[in-house]
Formats: structure tokens, C-alpha cells, sequence
């Protein structure tokens, strides 16, 4: 999604490099730093008055990366504003009738159509621990919520995992089933995923019967009055998975920078690309914070959600943008108020708009 601006988009990089663009006050421009590829020697950065391997005034030291993962950047223009931006806030229709609408031979025809292409462009691994975590913090925040009875969930997770696979799989060749570190399966499962989460938000009912071991044996689940509102469930679990997403990515071997220290909209979204980047989530990140610090433009290239944020959209589902998420929680915490969030696809890029809310 192409952040308000002009002139031409950046280019996408070769696939070898990993670059991260931090932002630092100074008028909202970017800073360049990094290894070449291959790691031998330090790039170097623009003159701003500084020494050693930051500019003057820039916050947080530089992270090395490793040989052949350069942290480089660039000063980026960006395209002008297109229709397809879309309110990351927005609410998926709650209505129980809209799951068998889309079950219609007509609507399942519409969602053929509207099935994105395969990604082609070269993604990079992820690593084990962001992909179990990003999995694994969506599932448990779900199981918390007490909406739903988590053995129904599993059995509408795996019936969408069966019904998509075959197609996904003739489209990505040699994708492989159940590595989570494929980036290709991770981008099809937690798409998935969060289409299960949907209906179970949707559907949810005041009481339900869980089995809770192999077993057999049963318990009863009782929503809280307070997600008796489909949009307060949404709400609610969009906000939980953020707080949970800020534990994952501080847990990382890249980790997020002390959130005590991320007092600012650039900060924030710069430490959450920093990390998500250090865990393969993306070839590359370009963060671009305006002049007032209260609005922040962003690039993923080539991200492990590329195709699966399409066609999330395409199904009407509750979306899985994790890294708006992140920041979102962050703003919250350090007293900034609400962040409105826009994004945007193309067919190389996920693109993000951050703005503080008055």
C-alpha cells in the first residue's frame, strides 16, 4: 500500500539484501547503514554531523546483522494515493447469515475470482520462532477469550485447511505442508487461521460445550457479558492479540526495543519492523515517518502475509496485519492514544499508513 506522496515507488531489492529504514528526528528523513552483501565492511551514512555508525540525535545504536543480511537504506518518494487503501480498524460483517452467504455457489464463484495470484517474487525463510509465535499467540488469545468452544474451532480450521490446500498447492510448487519456516505455507495456514477465528467470533454463542483432552471429557464455556456484541469480540481480540504480539516480538533473538524506551509513533513502528525484519517476516522494510512525528508511511517487500492479507480481504475475514497490530498496542501503552491504520497490497508489497487520532 503506497503511502500519500510523489514521485516514483522505491525499487524492490535484489532478494540477498534485508534493509530496515529507522527513522530519527530529523526533519522525517531516513538514515542509511547497513553491510554489503556479503558482509565484509560497514556501509556508510549520510553526513548529518555525527560520528562513528549513527547520525547525531538518532536514539538506539545500530544492530549488526548477519553476513550476507545487510541493514541498509534508502530516502524514498512515494506514489500518489490509491483507491484500494483500506481502514486496517475496519469490522468484518458479524451477521451469523454472512458465513452462509459465502457458502453459495455464487459467492464461491465471486471468491475464485478474486483469489489472488501466487507470490512470486523470492521471499525469505522465516524464522521458527516468529512463525510458531504469530501462530500460537492468535490461537491462545482466542482459547482466553472463552467464545467459542476450542475443539469447534479446530474442526472449522481444519476443514478450511483441507478445502484450500489442494489449489494453494497446485499453485505454489513445492510448497511444503506443515513447515511453518515456509514462508509459502505460513502465508496459506495463518490465512486460515484467522478465517477460523472470524467465523468463531461470528458464531460465537453464550454457552458451549469444550472437550478438553483426548478423553473426552467436557466442560462448559460461559461468555463474558461484555463480548455479548460481535464488534466488542472483534474489538477485544485485536487488541489482546496486540498486548500479545509486544511479549512474542520482546522474546525474539532480535528483539523489540524496550517498549519504556518507544515514547514516539516513528519509534514504535520502526522497533516493530526492526524485529519482525530480523525474524524473515520480510525482505525488507522502509519506514518513513512525517515531519510532526504523528504520521508514519511503511513498506514491507515481499512479507509472509503478502498473499493471505488479499485474500483475507477477498473473504471478508478479520485480516491478520500482526505488525499493525504490534503497533497499535505500543501507541496504547505509552499513552499516545489510538493509531488509525490504512494498508494496502500490491503485488510485491504490503504498504501501511499510521496516523495518531486526535
Amino acid at each position: 500500500m503506497n503511502c500519500a506522496g510523489q514521485g516514483r515507488p522505491p525499487r524492490a531489492p535484489p532478494p540477498a539484501a534485508a534493509f530496515v529504514v529507522c527513522p530519527y528526528p530529523t526533519g522525517g528523513r531516513a538514515i542509511r547503514h547497513g553491510h554489503p552483501v556479503g558482509g565484509a565492511t560497514r556501509g556508510a551514512l549520510p553526513s548529518r554531523g555525527g560520528s562513528g555508525d549513527r547520525p547525531r540525535g538518532f536514539p538506539f545504536p545500530s544492530r549488526r546483522r548477519p553476513a550476507g543480511s545487510p541493514l541498509t537504506a534508502s530516502l524514498i518518494s512515494w506514489p500518489g494515493g490509491s483507491p484500494s487503501w483500506r481502514d486496517a480498524d475496519a469490522l468484518p460483517s458479524m451477521a451469523p447469515a454472512a458465513a452462509q452467504v459465502a457458502t453459495s455457489p455464487v459467492a464461491a464463484a465471486v471468491l475464485r475470482w478474486r483469489r489472488p495470484p501466487p507470490v512470486v517474487a523470492s521471499r525469505a525463510p522465516l524464522s521458527a520462532d516468529l512463525a510458531v509465535g504469530l501462530m500460537r499467540s492468535a490461537y491462545e488469545v482466542l482459547d482466553g477469550m472463552d467464545v467459542v468452544a476450542m475443539d469447534d474451532f479446530q474442526r472449522s480450521f481444519w476443514l478450511l485447511r483441507s478445502d484450500e490446500w489442494a489449489r494453494f498447492r497446485e499453485e505454489n510448487v513445492g510448497v511444503s505442508q506443515g513447515v511453518l519456516t515456509d514462508v509459502r505455507y505460513f502465508d496459506f495456514i495463518s490465512t486460515c487461521q484467522f478465517a477460523a477465528i472470524t467465523g468463531a467470533l461470528r458464531n460465537s454463542s453464550a454457552l458451549s460445550t469444550e472437550k478438553f483432552n483426548a478423553a473426552g471429557d467436557t466442560r462448559v464455556i460461559r461468555r463474558l457479558p461484555a463480548y455479548d456484541d460481535p464488534a466488542e469480540r472483534v474489538i477485544a481480540f485485536r487488541h489482546l492479540l496486540g498486548d500479545r504480539l509486544v511479549l512474542l516480538l520482546s522474546s525474539l533473538p532480535t528483539p523489540l526495543r524496550e517498549p519504556a524506551t518507544l515514547t514516539t509513533l516513528p519509534f514504535i513502528v520502526w522497533a516493530v519492523h526492526d524485529a519482525m525484519t530480523g525474524g524473515g517476516f520480510a525482505v525488507s522494510s522502509i519506514v518513513r515517518p512525517a515531519n510532526d512525528d504523528r504520521s508514519v508511511a511503511t513498506q514491507w517487500v515481499t512479507p509472509a502475509t503478502l498473499w493471505g492479507e488479499a485474500y483475507g480481504a477477498a473473504r471478508g475475514d478479520l485480516g491478520h496485519p500482526y505488525d499493525v497490530l504490534a503497533v497499535q498496542a505500543l501507541a496504547r501503552a505509552a499513552g499516545l492514544g489510538p493509531v488509525r491504520a490504512r494498508v494496502r497490497r500490491d503485488d510485491s508489497s504490503l504498504y501501511r499508513e499510521y496516523t495518531l487520532v486526535e
